[in-house]
């Protein structure tokens, strides 16, 4: 069927779509009621979207099209249920709600196209998404107020209007906003400017942070929750020649979803609060305007050209150029030409609000740039004369070669200017032309391949499209189909032949219980064809002296880039503004290549493969479908899809509502006025944390790069113990101790905090160690255990260190909100009972759970609690009594507070004897070793002791040789780093007593006795906290 055809056939097709088959009257029709107008209120617009009702076959043409383009979506398996860290993140089990969707009966179109959009935006992956350009954008609701999160001067976060709200507004919505200063209440009406500054105290009668939270639900695009959370906030990219301003979720809307706000407020220099209602406005930003229902339908709701593929090969046939497809108005990039947009690969997040167009105003922009400086990709200097800025918007361009081209330019001129370190500014780069992120560099690792090995889902259609290719080579002579071998590389970095299908033989996997299957390996798609010209020899910049900046918005190709810089270069990252606790990931949703349905629907037809069943129809509606077709294989684990490994920033680096620094810095920009939000907030802590120059105060400059990183840990920390018995009685008695000693020991000169034989500390007499407490709370369920915990902590180690332990009868609640780390000792089958407490889940959230109950997983535990709390699973066993124990401890997920972490928790068990970090699977058996093993060993050491009291010993000499003749064996294998076979070997002379005895153990075979004790054990261990069988 042809284009025209089909077009006039969805024509008769909406004269079906009206209410009752017939096209509302004028007057009662809610779309010539907006019609023609710039600015109308979301209710208005609802209103009209909510008279399309839902067709049927429009409803299954959408889902046959998601459905099976699904099939080349790498990541459809994978996101049933991601792994850690992100496995509370993505579990989305996409078939599964098509299905229900399609079982679904919803009142209106509009409501299907929500439900059908958020499912997709819960995978968390801004590559497949689900866009209909009816709906999504078509009107954008705003409010004159976005937000920010700021930290005072004591280190507080709290959620502000912007400081530059009021000058962004202006200058945005001029024609509009009298309407907002009319509807303040009282004597604020007319006073919109005072509004800027002002700290958000609740956001519909509720904490700010709720507000934050219920977005990061339904935004999607990133696996981070903190990258999510950031999305709420106003931020700012370097988007062509100008500085784009972006307003954030909360002030603004792709969907009519909210009609207003009421926000609770203490505005900027006030002692006082105001409560305000602002409403929501709604712009319309059509691509054509409408008059009524059906125009409105008729015109933007169904398929456009480019909406589908085409035969490339057709006679007359009319290939719309990539940037006039709908899918173009979505993707995070510029503008790309055509011929760009069919030759290189491409790599960009997909949205249902466009890149911002909001400008940002003079006087919020950074200096001219130096030369070199093209659209997207600005370059400064810092009055340092050493430190290069790079301020990176996307890796797209208008012009392929002009890019990549200015990118070297831009670098050379930085370092001819003296620069020798280099700031990249990648804040809401949403990714673009693979091979830009490959040539910013190179690097040590460049070659073969300077970016990530790839593959791609490899189904039985993606396989008959690759074969249709190789029998008939005539089908794509210029090279535009993704599924030519000749396009790709093997993992040897040979080209495929022409006649190689590349996906053949599939790599059959299971993901999440289903089949699957993928290409093999590829390699790079870049060296050297796709640089226009060859890079340096060397690299322009040591990647160690880099640092890599943003909100957590960058993905896709900027996700490639600074991946391979960080995690094979050692670049530092750095995120502004992220809520305290959370774990900002300097990038995400990372692909490997980017596409979407209309360009496989081109694949299919231009092979003669659209009558296949697996093939999808032709899309109806003016919809787009992302997918991401390759995905990246990881540099930690390249076993693995990068995709769903951690990339915590080294520094969560905090937004300040002023900055000390700022009147300093006229020569850079003026901050003052945009809270240090824009390029300046990086040029000062470039500054501050980088080889400035001295502050005001006199101190003299850090050193050059690589950066000593700023830490958020301030010194000493509140350890919290919930169910003090014996365990937590030991562990608390055992950190006093050793600080009692230190101080004692302080005097002999010890430089630094150091663990020295198992159970001792010692400090330097500087500064107090950040991982060792300054106090400590024993909680306890009856008053009477409280004060007989009181008299046992006052009889350990010196005054000062046991006044700080503050002993607390059923407050577990109110101990927690006070305490940064939590060591949870009570009995495992009280833990969930402790933690589901009405509020805990709050209290725990940013803070270090260290659970030593027996039994209980790590699995079990962050089922309890909030997933912003950091839970690790450690056993001590009973020795750590005397200071003596072994204690196995989880090993810990990359995370910015993973250092300081594992010190706080080395420092814990440390101080009563040793400790080892293992992974939980191993923990059954640790129990049963270390946990029950003083058991199994005082077991041997009492009949040692009774053979010798029957040889003639008196029992007490004959308990004293025994038991240091374990000791003195044990530490002979720990100290000496002996085989205890060796020490056996060496005792036992030939002909001798001791290869007597040794044969009569063995002929009761004590030794796989034993063995079988801790087997028996472990699997008694793993029973520990779970239910109780019926």
């Amino acid at each position: 069927m042809k284009l025209t055809e089909r077009f006039a056939l969805l024509g008769a097709l909406i004269v079906g779509v009206a209410v009752n088959g017939s096209i509302l009257p004028r007057a009662s029709d809610p779309c010539a009621a907006i019609a023609g107008q710039k600015w109308v209120s979301p209710k208005e617009v609802r209103d009209c979207y909510n008279a399309v009702p839902v067709n049927q076959t429009l409803k299954d043409n959408i889902l046959d099209v998601v459905s099976k383009s699904l099939n080349f979506h790498t990541s459809v398996n994978y996101q049933i249920q991601a792994p850690p860290p992100f496995n509370k993140d993505v579990h989305e089990d996409l078939f599964k709600d098509l299905a229900r969707i399609k079982a679904t009966k919803y009142a209106h179109d509009y409501d299907m196209h929500i439900d059908l959009s958020r499912t997709l935006k819960r995978l968390n992956d801004g590559h497949c998404v689900w866009i209909n350009r009816c709906y999504d954008s078509f009107y954008i609701s705003y409010l004159p107020t976005p937000v920010v999160l700021l930290t005072d001067s004591s280190g507080n976060q709290a959620v502000h209007i912007a400081p530059e709200a009021f000058i962004v507004a202006t200058a945005e919505f001029p024609d509009e906003i009298d309407f907002w200063q009319n509807a303040l209440p009282g004597k604020l009406k007319g006073q919109l400017a005072s509004l800027s500054g002002a700290k958000v105290l609740t956001i519909n009668g509720k904490d700010p942070n709720v507000a934050i939270d219920a977005n990061a639900l339904i935004t999607g695009s990133f696996q981070g929750l903190g990258t999510r959370q950031n999305s709420f906030f106003s931020s700012y990219q370097a988007s062509g020649a100008t500085w784009t301003y972006s307003m954030g979720n909360f002030a603004q809307q792709s969907l009519p979803l909210d009609d207003q706000v009421v926000l609770k407020i203490q505005r900027t220099g006030s002692s006082s609060t105001d409560t305000i209602t602002l409403p929501y406005r709604a712009r319309f930003t059509g691509p054509g305007n409408f008059t009524d229902l059906a125009t409105f339908f008729n015109s933007h709701c169904v398929a456009q050209a480019g909406t589908n593929g085409v035969d490339l090969n057709a006679p007359g046939v009319q290939n719309v150029s990539p940037a006039d497809k709908p899918v173009a108005k979505f993707q995070q990039q510029p503008t790309i030409s055509p011929q760009d947009a069919r030759k290189q690969p491409l790599n960009v997040i997909l949205d249902t609000t466009p890149p911002s167009d909001v400008v940002l105003p003079p006087g919020l922009t950074p200096p001219a740039p130096v030369n070199g400086s093209r659209n997207a990709a600005q370059f400064f200097l810092l009055d340092d004369k050493k430190t290069g800025v790079l301020a990176l918007g996307s890796f797209s361009d208008g012009n392929f070669n002009a890019f990549l081209n200015s990118l070297l330019d831009g670098l050379v001129n930085l370092k001819s200017l003296g620069a020798t370190q280099l700031v990249v500014d990648v804040s809401n780069n949403g990714g673009g032309f693979i091979c830009a992120a490959h040539i910013v560099g190179p690097k040590s690792t460049s070659v073969p391949q300077a970016g990530l090995n790839t593959t791609a889902r490899d189904g039985t259609l993606a396989r008959k499209i690759a074969q249709q290719i190789v029998d008939n080579p005539n089908l794509d002579p210029n090279l535009f189909l993704l599924y030519n071998p000749v396009q790709w590389r093997n993992a040897n970095e040979t080209f495929f032949s022409a006649n190689d299908n590349w996906l053949l033989p599939p790599v059959n996997k299971v993901i999440n219980g289903h089949q699957d299957a993928f290409s093999q390996t590829l390699g790079q798609e870049c060296q050297p064809e796709g640089f226009p010209s060859n890079p340096p020899d060397v690299a322009l910049f040591d990647p160690k002296k880099v640092v890599i900046v943003s909100n957590g918005r960058c993905a896709s190709s900027c996700s490639l880039f600074s991946v391979t810089m960080s995690k094979e270069e050692g670049s530092k990252t750095v995120v502004l503004g992220g809520r305290k606790g959370v774990t900002q990931q300097y990038c995400g949703t990372v692909g490997g290549q980017s596409t979407d349905f209309s360009t496989i629907d081109t694949e299919i037809k231009t092979t003669h493969l659209k009558s296949d069943p697996l093939a999808p129809p032709d899309l109806l509606v003016n919809g787009v479908q992302g997918i991401t077709w390759r995905l990246g294989f990881g540099v930690n684990d390249p076993t693995q899809p990068e995709e769903w490994q951690n990339r915590p920033a080294n520094v969560n680096f905090p937004l300040t509502a002023q900055n000390d620094w700022s009147k300093e810095d006229h020569g850079i920009a003026n901050c003052h006025s945009f809270s240090g939000r824009v390029i300046t907030e990086e040029f000062i802590w470039t500054r501050k944390v980088g080889n400035g120059r001295a502050k005001s105060n006199g101190e003299a400059p850090l050193t050059d790069f690589p950066l000593t990183l700023p830490t958020t840990t301030s010194m000493g920390y509140t350890l919290c113990v919930l169910g003090c018995g014996t365990m937590g009685i030991a562990i608390t008695s055992g950190i006093i101790e050793s600080l009692d000693a230190a101080k004692r020991s302080l005097s002999n000169g010890f430089p630094k905090w150091e663990v020295h034989t198992p159970g001792t500390l010692t400090p330097t007499a500087e500064t107090p160690d950040p991982s060792v407490p300054s106090r400590f709370i024993a909680c306890v369920n009856r008053e009477s255990t409280a004060e007989k915990l009181v008299k046992v902590f006052a009889s350990v180690g010196d005054s000062e260190f046991s006044r700080k332990v503050e002993v607390v009868a059923s407050k577990n609640l109110e101990a927690v909100k006070q305490s940064d780390v939590i060591l949870l000792c009570c009995k495992p089958q009280m833990a969930q009972h402790i933690l589901s407490e009405q509020g805990m889940t709050e209290a725990l959230e940013g803070k270090l759970l260290i659970s030593i109950l027996a039994g209980v997983t790590i699995r079990q535990l962050t089922g309890w609690v909030s997933p912003l709390t950091r839970v690790v699973r450690a056993m001590p066993n009973t020795p750590c009594k005397i200071r003596e124990g072994m204690t196995v401890v989880s090993t810990l997920p990359p995370s910015p507070h993973e250092e300081t972490d594992n010190a706080i928790i080395l420092k814990i068990f440390s101080s009563i004897g040793r400790c080892r970090f293992l992974d939980e699977k191993h923990f059954d058996a640790c129990t049963a070793l270390a946990g029950s093993g003083p058991a199994f060993a005082c077991i041997f050491l009492e009949a040692m002791a009774d053979g010798g009291v029957m040889m003639g010993l008196p029992r007490t000499e004959a308990l004293e040789l025994a038991a240091q003749t374990f000791q003195g064996a044990a530490r002979m294998v720990l100290q000496g780093n002996t085989h205890p076979a060796q020490i056996k070997d060496a005792v036992s002379t030939p002909g001798g007593c001791t290869i007597a005895g040794l044969l009569a153990l063995e002929d009761g075979r004590v030794r796989s006795t034993i063995a079988r004790g801790i087997q028996v054990a472990t699997e008694r261990a793993s029973e520990l906290g779970q239910p109780a069988k019926k």
